[in-house]
């Protein structure tokens, strides 16, 4: 009789059994992967491949596309970050993550150590249906970047520049990381809190360990100025250098010579030294400059011409000369013409001015501006002033 109970109730046992597994999709006990369901790997947005990440851009985040699914279960992520492409040292990991309503899904890491390849990985999952991980991807993290700070080396110390187009000399700065092209930002002031920049020029790294930086010609003999450097990488800027004086050259001797009947030349000719300016003729600016700063004619309307006639002696090779001009302002006699102050001219009839505010009591200050053309009749070849 109790072997007949047992066997009457086996089948009761076993029913019993099949029930504590469910096929309800969602049931926290679903027996194994569903029939038609499906969750697709989720797509790696950002960072890319092989991305190399600047180290002060940390942390960084991963972005990834949610996965595609037909399932009715919550749908969580993984992520994992490893140092090693097995994914057998991770430096971060997070799972059970819900995705964004919004189509894709951010999660920002810890800050990394740098200088490191990483690998991560990602999968979608209901808890019965999973993805699987996707391919590992990697970024780098690089070395952080140091932008060394250059030493002024010459002139320094307010000591007197060989010339008026000094050579600034620095040591280059103790740079580090993956810095790529330095260039170096000079600046020149007369004032020590450089409120008024003379030069504010940039110049690349040399690799020599030294960088120069030739200026233009600077205003005024016997000047002190003040320099200084930094170096930039357009990304990231160094500090500024300390701070360093020179001064310019003093002014040379000129010598005008006295009248014929007293051993010399007549009256009104003058002598002046401007050999040093004639390297600078590809600069034309800078060469008016250098040629009005050794005569300095201030209001002076006749040194104000001495400046043009050696302005156009000195452009002679290219055919420079000077300018006729019969009436108006601004006209001095010489050599049985009436030339203008401030005017070169060319055989084409086209005139540059070389003095703003010319003549008689103007500033007579060094430029180099296009004043149009003029008739061709009006061009007088260059003549030795001297």
């Amino acid at each position: 009789m109790l072997r007949r109970l047992l066997i009457l109730a086996l089948p009761l046992l076993i029913v019993g059994c099949e029930e504590s597994k469910s096929s309800n999709p969602l049931s926290p006990s679903v027996a194994g992967p569903m029939a038609g369901i499906y969750v697709s790997l989720p797509e790696v947005l950002a960072p890319g491949a092989g991305l190399k990440v600047d180290d002060a851009e940390q942390p960084i985040a991963l972005v990834v596309k949610n996965p595609d699914t037909n399932t009715e279960r919550q749908v969580v992520l993984g992520l994992e970050v490893a140092f090693d492409s097995g994914f057998q040292n991770l430096a971060f990991s997070k799972d059970g993550l819900a995705p964004d309503a919004a189509g894709r899904t951010t999660v920002r890491l810890d800050k990394l150590p740098s200088g490191r390849t990483y690998y991560w990985r990602v999968r979608a999952g209901d808890g019965a249906n999973s993805s699987g991980w996707s391919d590992p991807f990697t970024f780098e993290i690089l070395n952080p970047i140091v932008i060394g700070v250059p030493t002024p080396k010459a002139p320094i110390s307010g000591n007197r520049a060989s010339a008026a187009t000094p050579d600034l000399v620095v040591s280059n700065g103790a740079s580090a990381g993956p810095y790529g092209l330095l260039l170096y930002q000079y600046q020149v002031s007369d004032t020590q809190t450089f409120a008024n920049l003379v030069v504010n020029g940039s110049i690349y790294e040399e690799p020599s360990g030294e960088t120069h930086f030739g200026t233009p010609v600077l205003p005024g003999f016997d000047t002190l100025y003040f320099w200084r450097v930094r170096a930039t990488n357009g990304k990231y800027t160094g500090e500024w250098s300390r701070v360093e004086s020179f001064r310019t050259p003093t002014a040379p001797v000129i010598s005008p010579i006295g009248p014929i009947g007293g051993g010399g030349l007549a009256s009104g000719v003058h002598i002046f030294d401007t050999s040093p300016c004639n390297s600078l003729t590809g600069d034309k600016p800078a060469m008016v400059s250098c040629i009005r700063n050794l005569i300095n004619p201030g209001g002076d309307a006749e040194l104000a011409f001495e400046v043009t006639k050696r302005v156009a002696w000195t452009l002679r090779g290219e055919g420079a000369g000077l300018l006729i001009k019969n009436g108006g302002e601004n006209i001095i006699s010489w050599k049985g013409y009436s030339f203008s102050i401030s005017r070169i001219c060319y055989p084409d009839g086209h005139i540059w001015k070389v003095l703003s505010d010319a003549g008689p009591g103007g500033t007579n200050g060094a430029t180099w501006s296009d004043n149009d053309f003029v008739d061709k009749s009006l061009y007088v070849p260059a003549i030795n002033p001297n």
